[in-house]
């Protein structure tokens, strides 16, 4: 999106110092500041929160070796059909 500190600052009603140290990891946000700066950034919480599940799927999935990957595949399809299948 390309917003500064400073704009998503002032769109999520935040402080800049406050934006700054969420990005550094300085602080941890809770769950109303959260929604506040997925609001600003025109997108959903969780929207967010699965951007960093696949980016952490996809480093786990990169140090396999082929043979473990297919497994590792195969593991989570059963899993996820499992789990839809009890909803």
């Amino acid at each position: 999106m390309g917003l500064t500190q400073e704009a998503l600052a002032a769109a999520a009603g935040l402080s800049t110092e406050t934006i700054g140290r969420l990005e550094r990891g300085v602080i941890h946000t809770n769950l109303f500041t959260f929604c506040k700066v997925a609001e600003a950034l025109q997108t959903s919480p969780s929207a967010l929160l699965a951007e960093k599940r696949s980016d952490e799927m996809v480093e786990i999935a990169l140090g396999l070796p082929e043979p473990e990957l297919q497994m590792a595949t195969v593991m989570l399809r059963a899993l996820s059909d499992h789990i839809m299948t009890r909803s």
